[in-house]
Formats: C-alpha cells, sequence, structure tokens
C-alpha cells in the first residue's frame, strides 16, 4: 500500500504539471463561455441548451484528457528508464500499475471538478437553476474515464503510445456503439453477422450504460438497481483490464 501510495502521489504530481492538463482546461473554459452566450440566443431553449452540451462539452474535454495523458503512462517509465529502478526495489508490476491507475484518476477528478465548477455555475447565472440531475450524469462520466484509464494503461503496457492510442479510440467508438450493432444485426437478419455481434455485446465493454446524459437532460429518473449495476461493472472492468496490464507488464523484457 506504502508503494501505491507513492506512485500514485508522483503520478499525480507529474499529471498536474503537464502542459496538456493546462491545456485541456483552457479549451474547456474557453467552450463554456462561448456555450453561454450562444445559449442566450436559444429563443426559449437556454436550459436545454446549457444542460445537453455543457455535459457533453465535460464528457468529450474529459475523454481527450485521459486519452492523452493516460496513452503514454507506462512507456514514459521505460523511456526514462525509472522503471528499472522502480523494479530494483521492492515494488511488483501490480503496485505500479494501481499506483498508475490511481494517480491518473486523481487527475480526472480534479480536472472533473473543475469543469462540474464551470458547468454548475453556467447553469446557475444562465437559467437560475441548480442542476443536481447533472452531477450523477458527471460521476456516471468519471466512471467511465476511470474505465478507459484502466484500458489504456492495459494497452500501453503491451504497445506503443501511438498504437495504444488508436485502440483505445477505436474500442471507446465501439463502446459506445455496439448496442446500435446489435439492434441493426437483429434487423439485417445476417445469422453470422448476429452471432458474431452478440459475442462482441458480451466480450467486450459496454460503455453506453455510463453515458446517462439525454436522461438527465430530459429529466428521466435512474433506478437505484440500475446505478448500482453500473458501478459494480465499472469497478469489475478496472479490476479486469488493471490485472490484465500487470501481467502484461511482469512479461515485459526489462
Amino acid at each position: 500500500m506504502k508503494n501505491i501510495k507513492a506512485i500514485a502521489l508522483n503520478t499525480f504530481r507529474e499529471s498536474i504539471r503537464d502542459k496538456i492538463f493546462y491545456a485541456v482546461g483552457f479549451f474547456a473554459v474557453i467552450f463554456a463561455v462561448i456555450l453561454f452566450f450562444i445559449s442566450t440566443a436559444s429563443l426559449g431553449e437556454e436550459t436545454h441548451v446549457l444542460r445537453s452540451l455543457g455535459l457533453g462539452g465535460i464528457y468529450i474535454f474529459g475523454i481527450i484528457l485521459t486519452i492523452l495523458l493516460s496513452s503514454s503512462l507506462l512507456s514514459k517509465e521505460f523511456e526514462k528508464k525509472t522503471v528499472y529502478f522502480l523494479f530494483s526495489r521492492p515494488v511488483t508490476s501490480a503496485e505500479m500499475v494501481v499506483g498508475k491507475f490511481f494517480g491518473l484518476f486523481l487527475t480526472l477528478l480534479a480536472a472533473n471538478i473543475l469543469f462540474s465548477a464551470v458547468y454548475l455555475t453556467m447553469i446557475w447565472i444562465g437559467v437560475s437553476l441548480f442542476d443536481i440531475g447533472a452531477i450523477l450524469a458527471l460521476f456516471l462520466g468519471l466512471l467511465e474515464m476511470a474505465v478507459f484509464v484502466s484500458l489504456m494503461i492495459f494497452f500501453s503496457s503491451v504497445t506503443r503510445p501511438s498504437i495504444a492510442v488508436i485502440a483505445g479510440v477505436t474500442l471507446l467508438y465501439l463502446g459506445h456503439s455496439s448496442t446500435l450493432l446489435l439492434q441493426t444485426a437483429t434487423k439485417a437478419g445476417n445469422g453470422a453477422l448476429q452471432t458474431f455481434i452478440q459475442y462482441f455485446f458480451y466480450v467486450f465493454p459496454n460503455l453506453e450504460k455510463f453515458n446517462i446524459r439525454n436522461s438527465i437532460v430530459y429529466n428521466l429518473s435512474l433506478t437505484p438497481s440500475e446505478l448500482i449495476f453500473t458501478v459494480t461493472y465499472a469497478i469489475f472492468l478496472i479490476i479486469f483490464f488493471l490485472a490484465l496490464a500487470s501481467v502484461f507488464l511482469r512479461k515485459r523484457e526489462l
């Protein structure tokens, strides 16, 4: 636990100091200002525009930050040769992977708190609404980012950062499209395609489970059982991908 804490804090400090963190934050604030002025010309749809585009913007900037920071998380250690120092001490691959995960998760948590504060302030000033429902959507969005961090750590443990980015973005797209693909294959009536997509649907992460932004915008409720299942699903995926990353990192030649 001591090693995990030390690695997590060091990763957090490095990520916070990274220029990427400030660049994404800067563009996120610019987006919020532009969105605020757009909403004022929305002819009575200010609340809908602010909530829909605001929540979508937080998710997009959060995912961009996740991809950029996590894709080279482990490769930096190999490039700087610091991994040799770590593994020469009583530090296991599992401790390194878990420490890296929590360090980057803390960075994303800090970024999401900042984005959320800007969003809630913008909603309050724009339409005098404290959007408490959005907090749940932001929480599940943060959970998805945590899952994606674990996925990117796994990819970066087995391949180069550029390939890790391509693989991560591809799986991100497919993870949000799996339900649509399953419905399309069912309507098409192609047995082989339908079977393949069904296997894909049940094997690969269904990231659409974390997307309740439209439900929040249209004031649709989420049952406690659905929320518990989604949180449990996220924890399972995180543990699974981190375990795989630990195994591959241990087998990787140093």
